[in-house]
Formats: C-alpha cells, structure tokens, sequence
C-alpha cells in the first residue's frame, strides 16, 4: 500500500509487514474508485456491505480507506511524520501473503480529535489516483429555438425579430412592441381562472397560459407548447376571418391592409393558410409549406391543394379528417354564442400525431391575440368575418371525405 496513495509519511519499522511481490507495479494505473465500488453492494450505500470477503491485496484497499476523515485530511494536507503514538490507541493492520490473503482486519481508534496518525505501510510503487469531477444534473439547458413554428416573424424572415422559443415544454412567444404586445398580454390574463374570458381556457379553446419572462433583455410570453408532447407533430396554422387588421387602424392603414389580404384567400374565404408541417412515414421528415405559398392559394384551389395535404401522411388519414372536423366544431360552437370579443387575425392551429400506429390525438386550439377588440356593438353582433371563415373551413373539410 503506497504511503502516497494514503498521504500519510511512515517511520515505522517495516520488518513486521511480510514482504509483496513485486506485481504491484503494473497496477499502477489502476483507478481507486472503480477498485472501491466493486465491492459495494448495488444500491447499499454503505461501503461496509460487502458480497464477498476480499481475495487480494487490492480488495484491501477501500478498507483501509475508511479509515478516519481526519487522518486522511490532516495528512494529505500536511504529510507530517507523527510525532508521538501516544495519541492513537490502536491502528493495526494485519496484511498476509498477498496470494493467500483472504481477510483484512483494521481496528479505528476512538478518539475525539486526532491530528496524526502512524500506519505501517510496505514501501511499494505508486498507485496514481484519477481525478473524479464533480457531476452536475439540470433538467434544463435554457430556452432554444423552436423547431415547430409555423408562423409569425422571426429574426430569419425579419430583421430585428425574435424568435419563437421552447423549454421545458412551453412555449415563449417574443412580446410584440408597444400596443399589440401589450394587448395580446391583456388578453391572456383575461383568461386566467375567475377573470372575464376564463371560459375560453375551461373549454380547453386556447393553450394554457403560464405568465411572461424575461430572456436576454426581452419580455416574453409563455404559453404552453401544444405540440411538445407528440412523437413527430403534424401542424397547421390557420389565418381566420376576412381582414387582417382591427378597429385602431387608420383608413389609409385600413386600405392598405385590405389590399394584401385580397391576394389572399382571406377576403374571400375567410381563412388563410399560414404554415404547415406534415409528417412523411416514407423518408421520415417532415413537409412543409411555407407562407408564401399559402398565401398564394386562391378560393378555388385552397381546399384540394392547401387543406387536403394536411391530411396526407403520405396516406389520406380519414381519421385525422374526422377529429380535425370535430375539434374545428367544438370552436365553432363557441364562438357561434359569443358576443365578448372580436378576434382579428387570431388563427386556429391544428395539430396531430404523425406516427400512424400512435393515437392521432387531435386539437384545434386558438392563438395570437395582438388585434384583439371588445365588441362595442351590443350582444346581437358576433365576429362575423370569423365565423364566415369557421363555415368555409368546415364546409371544405367535408369535401374532402367524398
């Protein structure tokens, strides 16, 4: 046992200790830790349960390691030689031929404080001691940037844009600057437990709101990530009613927003599609349409070349058809009987399991709320150019059973 390995000097006299062989010095790399932990018992935590009684004189060593903390520490810290062996009562270790050594037996003095020690060590080559680092454990590595977003600027489309980010299985959506940042957060907390549109988050219409938080010197809003619990996430995103813009838009503004959304299929349908991603169990990737091209469709072909391809997987999934037919309704309802709100360009968004051998898993949720406006009508007025939207959706969605 080398008095390096211990830290601690000897003086005594060696003539007690039989001599080892030699064999020792090709032991040199051997790691103290890996030699200790294989001979605990899994799981025990207590280094004194051991399976079997050591056989050789390595199987020794995690004894004597358990030798008291303050020896080692004092000694490893000063490798002072001590001075008198008045102060340790017993310290004794009985080391046989290392062929035929089958027990190892150290008696610890019981002591309050001891300050040195003197063991008798055989002078052997030295076992180097591999440097452990400490382990850490997070279970999270910070925000990054959302793969799924289908929609909205980011700094890719748009200088000076932030991304959408995720963590921990939510969403953190850049908070916009000045009125539709701080619009789309009212509404949001309008929608809190006992606030004045708690129902949308009791029916289960929008994704669970969890506040706001600072990243990097920017605000942002944190929502739930609807598709973070899926294996590989079909999504759609759907621009709904006829104009884009609220009622705070100047008319010039008004005018211009209007042209835009007439190149679209948002005037005269009602609905708009803003991104998707389908998942293709041939190559196993996912296929996208970008916004542009959704924005390029037109009322005669949005359904057979826009809609149909959410449900292409690459098969037709009818299934998927069905839930997304249901869950489509399910908003429809609500906003049907609603006369709270007006919703300019909120969207819909569409989601789905890919995998076909796992449940499709359907949702429809609402989202983006930065044109928001209470209806100052009465409550004979609803949302009309929504629901418009709500019913083309629906009635293309039916055309693609036949």
């Amino acid at each position: 046992i080398n008095a390096e390995y211990m830290g601690i000097k000897s003086s005594a006299n060696l003539s007690m200790v039989p001599p080892l062989p030699c064999f020792l010095s090709d032991a040199t790399n051997i790691g103290v830790w890996g030699i200790c932990k294989s001979h605990v018992s899994p799981g025990a935590g207590d280094p004194g349960e051991r399976q079997n009684p050591p056989s050789s004189l390595f199987e020794f060593l995690p004894v004597v390691s358990v030798l008291s903390s303050a020896w080692l520490q004092t000694s490893v810290a000063s490798h002072a030689t001590v001075p008198s062996v008045s102060t340790v009562t017993t310290a004794h270790v009985a080391v046989p031929s290392v062929s035929t050594v089958t027990t190892a037996h150290v008696a610890i003095p019981s002591v309050p404080a001891v300050t040195s020690a003197h063991v008798v060590v055989p002078s052997v080559p030295s076992i180097s001691v591999p440097s452990v680092p400490a382990t850490t454990t997070s279970t999270s590595t910070g925000p990054v940037v959302l793969d799924t977003q289908l929609a909205g600027h980011t700094a890719e489309h748009k200088a000076g844009s932030l991304s959408f980010l995720k963590e921990d299985g939510k969403i953190l959506k850049p908070a916009q600057s000045g009125a539709r940042g701080d619009r789309e957060l009212d509404f949001y907390n309008l929608t809190v437990p006992g606030a004045e549109f708690d129902v949308l988050a009791t029916k289960n219409l929008i994704p669970k709101f969890f506040g706001t938080k600072m990243h990097e010197g920017h605000q942002y809003i944190v929502l739930e990530d609807v598709g973070a619990t899926y294996a590989n996430p079909c999504m759609c995103d759907l621009k709904m009613g006829t104009q884009s813009y609220d009622e705070d838009c100047t008319p010039e503004q008004a005018a211009e927003r209007h042209a835009k959304d007439a190149k679209t299929t948002t005037v005269s349908t009602g609905y708009r599609i803003c991104g998707m991603r389908v998942y293709q169990t041939t190559d196993r990737q996912f296929k996208k349409m970008p916004r542009e091209v959704g924005a390029a469709l037109t009322a005669q072909n949005v359904v057979q070349e826009g809609l149909r391809e959410y449900f292409l997987n690459p098969a037709f999934r009818p299934d998927v058809l069905h839930e997304t037919i249901a869950a489509i309704k399910h908003i429809q309802e609500w906003m049907n009987t609603q006369s709270l709100l007006r919703l300019y360009s909120a969207s819909i968004l569409l989601v789905y399991e890919g995998d076909p051998s796992l449940p499709p898993r359907v949702q429809a949720k609402l989202i983006d709320f930065a044109h928001w406006v209470r209806n100052t009508s009465g409550p004979s007025r609803h949302d009309e150019g929504f629901i418009l939207g709500l019913n083309n959706l629906l009635t293309g969605l039916n055309s693609l059973h036949a």
